[in-house]
């Protein structure tokens, strides 16, 4: 595993992502969109070498980055068979929905 910065053109998503793309105008986007400005690229995009750097974890934030203009960014970038880029995926949107639970019950916000 290591950081590298990688050009969002080169980023495939999985065509097994279980969450819906969003598009401008989108709750959710409107709201990613919002924090990406308010805080900055802070969570790195996670992908998979190994297959075409597949993007396991972000597919979001890479739609929004791109609506935000952004050519290149630092991604997460790993190494896996199919099998365990597709366990990573799994692991890492409900890792990220236990987080955004928390934060907002910390902070009493709404995401």
């Amino acid at each position: 595993m290591d950081i590298r910065i990688l050009k969002l053109s080169d980023l495939n998503p999985a065509k097994y992502n279980p969450r819906k793309e969003l598009k401008p105008g989108d709750t959710e986007f409107e709201k990613l969109k919002r924090s990406i400005e308010s805080f900055g690229y802070v969570e790195l995009i996670i992908v998979n070498e190994a297959t075409g750097f597949t993007v396991i974890s972000g597919h979001q934030r890479l739609s929004v980055l791109k609506a935000l203009g952004y050519d290149s960014v630092e991604c997460i970038v790993v190494s896996l068979d199919a099998t365990r880029e597709k366990a990573l995926n799994t692991a890492a949107v409900r890792y990220r929905e236990l987080l955004r639970r928390q934060f907002a019950k910390n902070m009493e916000i709404d995401f």
